[in-house]
């Protein structure tokens, strides 16, 4: 019994490389009473790892967004702490500016950890796939959505 429940604690210790990576990124763009949003959430093995919620950025062709490893140590990222937890950082580009799907514009350039050595391991050049559209309806913006399971 305590030899399974040491290898139960000790598998769930590994970040990432057993794990699933689930990323949500969204654009909601701008309506006359609504400003622009845009979202990322980086979901590795069932922990939100890192975080990004942001009002009016920037609409260029392929912007770039760099989630940082929280210098504070935060354990939890959301609306009041965002970037990603300690040990994990994430760089994404996405395009923002026209409304065809360029595919090749969208990716997670790079995925990044500590492991239990305290080593680097990284994941780069991540396909975000095809854009989902969802169409503007009544008061609801158009929503521009990618989702991404790499690792699952």
């Amino acid at each position: 019994m305590q030899f399974s429940t040491l290898l139960i604690s000790t598998v769930a210790l590994l970040p990432s490389a057993l794990a699933c990576l689930n990323v949500n990124i969204t654009y909601t763009l701008q309506t006359a009473s609504s400003e622009s949003n845009i979202y990322a959430q980086f979901l590795d093995n069932g922990r939100v790892t890192c975080y990004y919620n942001q009002p009016n950025p920037a609409t260029g062709a392929k912007e770039v967004y760099a989630l940082n490893n929280n210098p504070n140590n935060v354990a939890v990222v959301n609306d009041t702490y965002q970037q990603c937890v300690a040990g994990y950082w994430a760089t994404f580009q996405v395009d923002l500016s026209d409304t065809k799907d360029k595919k090749g514009n969208n990716k997670i350039q790079s995925y990044s950890y500590l492991d239990q050595h305290g080593q680097a391991q990284s994941y780069t050049g991540i396909s975000l796939g095809s854009r989902i559209t969802t169409a503007a309806a009544g008061n609801n913006p158009e929503i521009w959505t990618w989702l991404a399971n790499p690792f699952c």
